[in-house]
C-alpha cells in the first residue's frame, strides 16, 4: 500500500520513478490453455476451469501444501504486487527486471526459495536494480517479509538493503504492540549503519483512535532516533483500487519532503 502510493505520488511530481519488488511470494497462477504444470504430482492445464476448481478446493480444504505449489515455474505465476508498482509508476519496464524472483507459497522469501530449489542470487537482484536505476530519478524497492526475513541460510533482507545501498522507509501497523516492533527494527538498522528516513504508520482499523495507539509516535521518537513521518488512515476495499486516491491521501498524511531529505526539491 505505502510503496504503491509513494510511487504514484512521486510520479505525480514529475519524477521518473524506477520500481522493484525483488522477491514476491504468494503469487497466483496465470490463466493459460497453452501450458501445463506439475501440481501436486499431477499435470494440470492452467485454464479457467482448472483454476476455478483449485480455488474451490482451496476454500473448502485450505491452500495446497507449500511443497506442491512451490514447484510451479515462475513463468506461470502472476507477480501482482510488482505489476501494481509498474502501473503506479506508469512504466513499461520488463516485469522480470522489476521482479526477478517469484513463488506461489506465501512464505518468507528464503523458505519459499528453498522449497522451490531456487537460489535468491544477490548478484541477479543487484544487476536488475542497476539497469532500472540508470533511467530513473529515484528508485522505490518494496521489501518482502521484513528487515530480517531470510533470503537464504546466510543472508537476510538486511543484506540486500546494504548491497543496494538503500535508505529505508520503515512501515508498521498503527496498533497496540507496534512500539516494540519499531524499536527492534530501528536498532537492527542502526547497528548495520543503514540510514532510515522515517517511519510511516498505517492504521489497520477504522475504529476511533485509542490512547494506546495514539502514544505510538511519541514513544518511538522519544526512545529512538527515528522520525514518524505520518500515520495513514484505514482504507476501504474500493479505495485500495484507486492508486491516485491513495497517493493524494499519502500527500496529506505523510511528510514526503521529510522522507526524502530535500531530494525532491533537487529533482523537481
Amino acid at each position: 500500500l505505502v510503496a504503491r502510493s509513494l510511487v504514484r505520488a512521486l510520479t505525480s511530481r514529475g519524477l521518473k520513478v524506477g520500481v522493484m519488488k525483488p522477491v514476491e511470494t504468494g503469487c497466483s497462477l496465470k490463466v493459460s490453455a497453452e501450458t501445463s504444470v506439475d501440481y501436486g504430482g499431477q499435470g494440470l492445464t492452467l485454464d479457467e476451469e482448472t483454476l476455478g476448481a483449485l480455488q474451490r478446493l482451496s476454500e473448502l480444504a485450505g491452500p495446497p501444501p507449500s511443497t506442491h505449489s512451490a514447484q510451479v515455474p515462475r513463468q506461470h505465476l502472476r507477480c501482482q504486487k510488482a505489476v501494481d508498482l509498474l502501473e503506479a509508476a506508469g512504466s513499461d519496464e520488463d516485469v522480470d527486471l522489476v521482479n526477478p524472483f517469484r513463488f506461489a507459497p506465501e512464505l518468507e522469501p528464503g523458505v519459499a526459495a528453498q522449497l522451490a530449489d531456487v537460489d535468491l542470487e544477490m548478484a541477479t537482484i543487484k544487476s536488475c536494480f542497476t539497469r532500472l536505476s540508470r533511467s530513473s530519478d529515484v528508485m522505490v524497492v518494496e521489501g518482502c517479509g521484513g528487515v530480517m526475513a531470510p533470503l537464504d541460510m546466510g543472508h537476510t533482507q538486511l543484506d540486500l538493503i546494504k548491497a543496494l545501498a538503500l535508505t529505508v522507509v520503515l512501515v508498521a501497523p498503527s496498533r497496540v504492540g507496534t512500539i516494540g516492533q519499531c524499536l527492534l527494527y530501528a536498532d537492527t538498522l542502526a547497528a548495520a549503519h543503514v540510514p532510515v528516513s522515517g517511519l510511516v504508520l498505517s492504521r489497520t482499523t477504522s475504529d476511533a483512535i485509542q490512547p494506546e495507539e495514539a502514544a505510538n509516535p511519541l514513544f518511538v521518537e522519544s526512545l529512538r532516533d527515528v522520525v514518524v513521518r505520518g500515520v495513514l488512515p484505514n482504507f476501504e476495499d474500493e479505495q485500495l483500487e484507486d492508486v491516485d486516491y491513495l497517493a493524494s491521501r499519502l500527500e496529506v498524511h505523510v511528510d514526503l519532503d521529510g522522507l526524502f531529505g530535500g531530494l525532491l526539491d533537487g529533482l523537481a
